[in-house]
């Protein structure tokens, strides 16, 4: 198995901070190496070592640039805190009519596992900027806003989905309804507070 192989099989297994070290050590020998510099960023993400994903994901940009680079990018620069940047580089983006939705709902998925829901959330919406027929994208907006008990706003994202596919999709139903009651259920709860208060 090469090196290449070696990082991939830590990355799967999470063990980010040997790979991030394995890649690092790579990296002096052969400095110049996009796909290297693209790893460590992703690594560096997972660790939260934010400042470093923004810096090799910059890096990996200016090497060999590709669509995924430039979400990925303005990803990391938001996440580093360096929200004009993020910003400006989803707008160029959008701009250039790139139809960037389907990576955006990657890293937005990536996120959302990860527990991130409000930055998932983030990235969803802006999957759905880029794409208004992004179906996923919406069922994704959906989820985040069911775990942050905005139900009314899942539902709606949830229907919008629902619109757009051309076959019922059991998942999406099955999270709607979830969605109602939960909804229902807080609705019931906030008037029964309203009474007792």
């Amino acid at each position: 198995m090469n090196a290449g192989n070696d990082i991939e099989v830590l990355m799967q297994n999470g063990e980010f901070r040997q790979a991030a070290d394995c890649i690092a050590e790579m990296l002096e020998s052969d400095p110049h190496n996009s796909e290297l510099h693209e790893q460590l960023s992703i690594a560096s993400d997972h660790l939260g070592r934010h400042k470093t994903a923004y810096q090799h994901a910059l890096k990996a940009l200016e090497l060999s640039p590709t669509t995924r680079r430039h979400i990925f990018a303005a990803y990391t620069a938001f996440m580093a805190g360096h929200e004009d940047d993020g910003w400006s580089r989803f707008n160029a983006l959008h701009e250039q009519g790139v139809d960037a939705s389907t990576e955006l709902v990657k890293i937005g998925r990536f996120l959302f596992a990860r527990s991130l829901t409000t930055q998932a959330r983030f990235l969803f919406e802006q999957a759905h900027l880029h794409n208004q027929n992004a179906s996923d994208a919406l069922t994704w907006l959906g989820h985040c806003h069911y775990v942050l008990g905005q139900f009314d706003h899942a539902i709606a994202c949830y229907d919008q989905s629902r619109e757009l596919l051309s076959q019922e999709n059991p998942t999406l139903e099955s999270s709607r309804n979830f969605a109602y009651v939960a909804s229902y259920l807080q609705g019931k709860n906030n008037r029964l507070n309203t009474i007792n208060g």
